[in-house]
């Protein structure tokens, strides 16, 4: 045994100010008392630092790199490297010297990532905890401690070791020399580091075995110290253009943790004094505040002092007891960038939820002053937006959202890229990790699934068989076999049955055959877990052991092959849906790796101990012996009976509870999801990590730019969140993705779901009446076919329409009575629509299409398109923009709302008529083809009868065999002539969209919108728009994340090899002059009014030049009539 009395000097020290202030009297230190036996008295023995300056030089030049320059500035000999090691969490650097004179020196420099310089220096002074993490001290007692300087004299009684050059011996042996100094400084790090810097020798010498253990248990003591010592909870901060940052609340009372009850501390931040009676001991707490972000733009918060100042008004308010510290300091930060006009907005997660009994007064008191704190942040913020001018376009709530998750944990969810970016390219190949790391988040995790090879290598492949993700069913034809799995025989191609350099003539493939695979080509071989690891240097590192039974049956032992793994690389979560495994290496483990244990279906029994699935799920705390977390279906969280949600269970709550971290897989935006999410991906995400009750803690997924996205610019976005101006938000016949098109139900979801304007594709009956309707054929859009009116079904060369049931065959009363039907335009492909509301929903006229859209307050404006009209008066004697525009001069006469009113048509002639109306109606040019260019004569012209354009995706993006080929300049051009440019048709199916846009409609519009710059959209799924354009990650400029920025068009293309290019497309035409011009409408013939028109009635009628009567007046007998002389119109 030694025993050493140490002097200890561990400072933290600002560098610039020493730098500029000290000299090196001012460093100058008392005596340090070295050590004693409790033999001998106490040793007059003192070792007189030079002094402090000097120490640091020391540390300075001899730490970070001992290289030649610096031994020349410190005199001594040049320092021998020991040790260089690094964890996620930790990184370590030793060197030592043999000087001439004296013992040999030690240097040191260790970085601990997400620790205060504070908490390590108090981690060093606290002599009772270091003996729960330091092996080699057997007993610690602090003798003297000055107040001044926090200089201490402690007695250590460490453990020996054997050693040639030391005898062991069973008594303390007396040490007469020895230095320890530590510099402990903020680093470099993530969130916040801490780096410290140690200058040591003694006579002993430091033998390298106890170097090497010192590093393994430094680490995991300082997590416990953490755990033990602080209580803290973390409000995660999002910044347009800075990132994810936090906000640390540590409550300290003279450097010791003193608090233990959360309501306490809880109800004190939140302004509440009367803790203070309650619990005295408060009194002296300390409260510390860190807010922080990376870029030096943006403001930093640094609160502290006492706690009891947290309840007490800043900076001359009136007195209030909500005007804390810490929620004033936010809300004057933001303030502050609301009056420099410059962008910031806030979303704060606070685990604030009131424990206890509902009614008690403990609760009652947090709930009170949380929401007195929330008032005054908010108005804070108004009264700047007040200053500025700007409380009309913006509120609160787009600078600053408050939340509470009882289940936060103050991490966001992870992103798992099961085998990189698998939805596009061959599972676990080069580039699709490296397309993971590129368009995910930061911290994205690759997933590999792990299998053995006849020599013992690990290799990364999805299944356990080879032929689905690779062509080696080709190379080696006849060498499959035949093993029994988990008791069910399987045959193929089994990675055991071939070495590495076998499968180095192998090239891996796409396994999904409905997924792109003319990206095969590119010759991407298997990677082991070594390459990636190593080569590709991802962000994080999970081992999925799916098979170890089979592989122990082969008499190949994963479990030796993942402790060789630990050897070499950072594994940060193994998991495996086998028991044994997970327990064989638990003792083994790294601290910085989890286990996860995966589940299977709940039906299925795991091998290892012969259970369901199913009944393990209702044994967590049994899981939490092996493993700190696990992974579910997706459908064990949100389970869905035929494609609907069900409620969802209560596995993450439960799990939670245990300890257990959760993660989500079987996510993939490329196959048929619930319903509920109207094939819109990122919604589904958001219901596990953004539903009110709880959050998964990662999700694996295929495509993992959607999780990313939704994670980082979609979750926790009110609906009352204000989008940004562009794109205009259209639908095309309702919400028809979600509801048959123009129906009451259609329409009212588009408005719900936040649409900017709603359409209406108008249609004239028989009896002159104008609807709304999807299409000129009933047959599209409702099962006229299986009804009465069948035999009406006609062929009409000049609409286009073989077989076809038309509205003007049908008076209005008789389209009433028919069945709405909901547009499956995929259903070849089995995607099929709501099929729960598939018919259901009225259809209306366009007169109760204005009043609903005229009460909506949400929509800006309506658009009515105009269709066939030529036709109609020539061959029907129906004048559909007669009709159209009678309505529009009834209802205008009550207009109060001022929404525009849009008129859309691929007919010039329509558009020239509503123009020589001289009405402020905005006039929108359809243009009917992809085109690929416009003349500037013909853009000149359509600005003689249009205010914008439609034009369709490929005349933007056009692509061949789904791979976009480039951008056009048809966007530029128009906008170069001031015509606003709307693109249809979007729709949320991922089979709609170019490989590009990876399966996801919000990848899809971005691009359109940021890349190509449109102005609006039109699409069967206004709500995806209508959340597109709320996301947090827009209008960042430079600053835009990759997982919202728009796809490179033509990128793909670029990278399939020459013979498997799709073949080229003749280029699409250019917009000539003859395109836009047409013949003025023809005059209609006048017809007598039908006697039976329904329950609208047409006054007797003068017959206008066209030949079509004019319907004056309108009285829906469905409407009461008080309800009529109320509504203001347009």
């Amino acid at each position: 045994m030694v025993e050493l009395s140490l002097g200890v000097l561990i400072d933290i020290i600002d560098e610039e100010w020493m730098q500029d202030s000290l000299s090196d009297d001012d460093l100058a230190l008392p005596p340090v008392m070295i050590s004693r036996t409790d033999d001998t008295e106490e040793s007059s023995n003192v070792f007189q630092l030079h002094s402090n300056f000097h120490f640091l030089l020391l540390l300075e030049l001899g730490c970070i790199s001992p290289d030649v320059a610096r031994k020349e500035k410190d005199g001594g000999p040049s320092w021998i490297q020991m040790m260089d090691r690094s964890t996620p969490s930790l990184s370590y650097q030793a060197w030592r010297r043999d000087p001439e004179n004296g013992p040999l020196q030690y240097r040191s420099r260790t970085v601990f990532e997400d620790a205060t310089p504070e908490m390590v220096r108090d981690l060093f002074w606290d002599v009772n905890f270091r003996l729960k993490w330091d092996d080699m001290l057997k007993h610690a007692e602090t003798l003297e401690e000055c107040p001044n300087t926090g200089t201490m004299v402690v007695r250590w009684v460490r453990k020996g070791v054997p050693c040639p050059s030391d005898l062991r011996r069973n008594k303390p042996r007396h040490i007469d020399l020895y230095y320890s100094s530590w510099y402990i400084r903020a680093g470099d790090g993530q969130l916040t580091a801490c780096e410290v810097l140690l200058f040591h020798h003694e006579e002993m010498g430091i033998p390298w075995e106890i170097a090497k253990l010192k590093v393994q248990k430094i680490d995991p003591g300082l997590r416990a110290y953490q755990r033990e010592r602080i209580w803290c909870f973390t409000l995660t901060v999002r910044f347009h253009g800075s990132g994810q940052h936090q906000i640390l609340i540590e409550a300290f009372n003279k450097g010791s943790y003193i608090w233990s009850g959360q309501k306490v501390l809880k109800a004190v931040m939140h302004g509440d004094s009367l803790p203070f009676t309650e619990h005295q001991e408060l009194l002296d707490a300390f409260v510390r505040v860190h807010f922080h972000s990376s870029l030096k733009k943006y403001n930093r918060v640094e609160c502290w002092g006492p706690l009891k100042d947290a309840a007490q008004g800043r900076r001359g308010d009136q007195i209030s007891g909500a005007n804390n510290l810490i929620p004033k300091e936010i809300a004057l930060k933001i303030a502050e960038k609301i009056r420099a006009r410059e962008r910031f907005a806030a979303y704060i997660v606070i685990p604030m939820s009131p424990e206890g009994n509902p009614i008690g007064a403990a609760r009652q008191r947090i709930l009170f002053w949380q929401n007195k704190t929330m008032q005054m942040m908010y108005e804070t913020i108004y009264k700047a937006l007040v200053e500025v001018g700007l409380q009309n376009e913006y509120t609160p709530q787009d600078y600053l959202n408050l939340c509470s998750h009882l289940e936060s944990t103050g991490n966001a969810p992870l992103v798992i890229a099961r085998g990189g970016f698998s939805g596009l390219f061959a599972d676990s190949s080069t580039v699709a990790y490296q397309l993971a790391g590129m368009v995910s988040l930061p911290n994205v995790i690759y997933w590999c699934d792990v299998q053995l090879t006849k020599d013992g290598a690990g290799i990364c492949s999805p299944d356990l068989t080879l032929e689905n993700n690779s062509n080696i069913e080709s190379v080696f034809k006849n060498k499959y076999n035949t093993y029994s799995v988990n008791g069910v025989s399987m045959q193929g191609w089994f990675s055991v049955d071939f070495t590495l350099s076998d499968l180095a003539n192998v090239i891996l493939t796409q396994g999904i055959y409905s997924r792109p695979d003319k990206l095969d080509g590119s010759l991407f071989p298997f990677l082991t877990v070594q390459d990636v690891a190593k080569q590709l240097n991802p962000p994080g590192l999970w081992l999925n052991i799916q098979h170890d039974a089979f592989f122990s049956q082969q008499n190949f032992s994963m479990r030796s092959f993942v402790l060789s793994v630990f050897k070499s690389a950072i594994v940060n979560y193994i998991s495996s849906p086998e028991v044994d495994f997970l327990r064989s290496i638990l003792s083994r483990k790294p601290s910085t790796t989890k286990l996860i244990f995966r589940f299977l279906g709940q039906d299925e029994v795991e091998p290892s101990i012969n259970q369901t699935y199913g009944f393990l799920l209702s044994n967590l705390t049994f899981i939490r012996t092996f493993a700190s977390g696990i992974l579910v279906p997706k459908s064990y969280i949100w389970p869905v009976d035929n494609l609907y949600l069900q409620p969802h269970t209560s596995v993450v709550l439960d799990a939670h509870k245990e300890g257990l971290e959760v993660f989500a897989s079987d996510f993939a935006n490329d196959v048929p999801f619930a319903y509920n999410f109207s094939y819109n991906p990122v919604a589904e995400y958001l219901s596990f990590i953004d539903n009110g009750n709880f959050s998964v803690d990662g999700v694996l997924s295929n495509f993992p730019i959607t999780p990313s996205a939704a994670i980082a610019c979609f979750s926790h976005r009110g609906r009352n969140v204000l989008g940004q101006e562009k794109p205009l938000v259209i639908s095309s016949k309702g919400s028809s993705g979600d509801y048959p098109g123009c129906t009451d139900l259609a329409y009212q979801h588009a408005i719900s779901d936040g649409v900017d304007v709603l359409d209406c594709p108008v249609q004239m009956t028989k009896d002159g009446i104008p609807v709304c309707l999807g299409s000129i054929n009933l047959i599209d859009y409702t099962k006229v076919a299986q009804s009465s009116f069948s035999n009406l079904m006609t062929t009409i060369s000049e609409l286009g329409v073989v077989n076809g049931i038309f509205p003007f065959s049908l008076t209005w009363s008789q389209i009433q009575s028919l069945t709405p039907a909901i547009s499956n335009p995929f259903i070849a492909s089995r995607l099929y629509r709501n099929p729960k509301f598939k018919n259901a929903g009225k259809f209306m006229t366009l007169f109760e299409f204005l009043a609903l859209a005229n009460n909506a307050s949400s929509v800006s404006g309506v658009l009515i398109s105009i269709e066939d009209a030529a036709f109609l008066a020539a061959n029907q004697s129906l004048s559909v923009t007669d009709a159209v525009l009678d309505v529009l001069r009834n209802v205008s006469q009550n207009n109060q709302t001022g929404k525009k009113i849009m008129i859309q048509s691929t007919d010039s002639s329509v558009l020239i008529k509503f123009k020589e109306e001289k009405s402020n109606y905005e006039l929108v040019y359809v243009v009917n083809e992809d085109i690929r260019d416009a003349d500037n004569s013909t853009v000149a012209e359509i600005t003689k009868f249009a205010n914008s354009v439609v034009v369709s995706k490929s005349s933007v993006f056009p692509d061949s065999d789904a791979y976009l080929t480039g951008m056009t300049d048809v966007v530029q051009k128009l906008h170069a002539f001031k015509l606003p440019v709307f693109v249809k048709l979007f729709r949320n199916e991922f089979i709609s969209q170019a490989w590009d846009f990876c399966s996801d409609a919000i990848v899809e519009i971005n691009s359109y919108v940021m890349g190509a710059e449109i102005d609006g959209v039109i699409t069967e799924f206004p709500g995806t728009a209508a959340k597109y354009k709320k996301n947090r990650c827009l209008g960042l400029g430079n600053n835009t994340p990759y997982y919202m920025s728009p796809v490179q068009a033509g990128g793909l293309l670029q990278l399939i090899a020459a013979p498997d290019l799709p073949p080229a497309k003749a280029p699409n035409p250019i917009l000539t002059d003859s395109d836009v011009v047409e013949p003025p409408l023809p005059t209609v013939v006048a017809k007598s009014p039908t006697s039976d028109i329904g329950n609208v009635t047409i006054s007797p009628t003068t017959t206008p030049s066209n030949g079509q009567p004019k319907v004056v007046a309108f009285i829906f007998l469905s409407y009461p009539a008080s309800l009529l002389a109320t509504l203001a119109l347009f």
